[in-house]
């Protein structure tokens, strides 16, 4: 039996979406040589919608976040997202 690990995945927050989508070189070379899966929260997809304006900006937003795993967070998973920059 093959032993598998699950897939990292790389919570991305809001700043560096929001770079991305207005192309910041840092945030774009970042996000596109990343290796591993893409995901962010909950809440970061709270925070971009919040700014979105209707019409083909908002069917492009729907576009973007349908490209990451969104995910729940609770305590756990919100304590290991702030402190991953300490690693």
């Amino acid at each position: 039996m093959t032993n598998r690990t699950a897939p990292q995945l790389l919570m991305v927050d809001t700043d560096v979406l929001i770079d991305y989508l207005r192309d910041q070189p840092e945030a774009v070379a970042f996000l596109e040589g990343s290796e591993q899966a893409l995901a962010t929260s909950v809440i970061t997809v709270a925070e971009l919608y919040a700014g979105v304006r209707d019409g083909e900006e908002r069917q492009r937003l729907d576009a973007f976040v349908a490209a990451f795993d969104v995910l729940a967070l609770d305590r756990e998973p919100a304590q290991r997202a702030g402190l991953w920059r300490r690693q």
